[in-house]
């Protein structure tokens, strides 16, 4: 009988700091680092098939650079193109990756071949290397985490902020891995969580750098997370967006929407 096989690995991906975050209307450097950026890969093992998974601390890449990784990262592990897939957390809190004009400014390059390329590629290397046997779990829930962030104002203009009777998608997937051998081994556990949510992180005005795919649960920090996105522009983490009302607070009193 076939066992399910996983492996898992994850690379640092985080960039000099002084590096201009993505996605900002005004340039924002990156001036501290709260935790680290990384790419983790997830390889899957079932029989003759074969899959890798890649989530990566970064805002999006164009569609021609994903596919450039996942040619690599075929030639080095035999593993077809079609079943390697690269997603991104979504972050704003790292480089601008995107190759496509898009209105906010040029590609890293700098960034984008000498760490997030090779690092990616060498994630998926070592996870293909690490597959042994595991077991699954699966579970929806409701979340209670995202908003809608089409704000319309007094005015009836839609913009930025919080929709407190918008659409938004509550369902939250989580599907975990664990070592088949033993609980204890948490290197090999892993969870993929699949969520609509617009990450905003802690880009707040001190350009620091968080790590939002990455970072394990509460109770279990030392397992890897690996974000697959759901609907994401339309939703924002509850209140981080802030509201017509919380920008006129912020800019009254100083606070960032953060802190509330």
């Amino acid at each position: 009988m076939d066992q399910l096989q996983l492996g898992v690995a994850k690379r640092c991906t985080s960039p000099k700091l002084g590096t201009i975050l993505f996605g900002y209307p005004k340039q924002r450097p990156a001036l501290t680092i709260g935790d680290d950026l990384t790419v983790v890969a997830a390889a899957f093992a079932y029989g003759d098939t074969k899959v890798v998974l890649l989530s990566a601390d970064i805002c999006l890449v164009a569609e021609h650079t994903a596919l450039e990784f996942r040619q690599e990262i075929s030639e080095k592990t035999g593993i077809p193109v079609s079943s390697i897939i690269f997603c991104t957390t979504h972050t704003h809190s790292g480089p601008n990756t995107n190759t496509k004009e898009s209105g906010w400014g040029s590609a890293d390059m700098e960034y984008l071949d000498g760490i997030l390329r090779p690092q990616t590629i060498q994630a998926a290397i070592d996870a293909v290397n690490a597959m042994r046997p595991v077991l699954m779990g699966v579970a929806s829930t409701e979340s209670n985490v995202a908003a809608n962030r089409r704000a319309i104002t007094p005015e009836g203009n839609v913009g930025l902020g919080q929709n407190p009777w918008g659409l938004v998608d509550k369902e939250l997937t989580v599907v975990s891995f664990k070592d088949a051998e033993t609980d204890e081994n948490i290197a090999h556990r892993l969870s993929v969580f699949e969520f609509p949510a617009h990450d905003q992180d802690n880009a707040d005005d001190q350009g620091q750098l968080p790590a939002s795919g990455s970072r394990g649960p509460v109770d279990d920090p030392g397992a890897d997370i690996v974000h697959g996105r759901g609907q994401q522009h339309g939703h924002d983490p509850y209140r981080l967006s802030p509201t017509v009302e919380h920008k006129a607070d912020r800019k009254e009193n100083g606070i960032s929407p953060l802190q509330r």
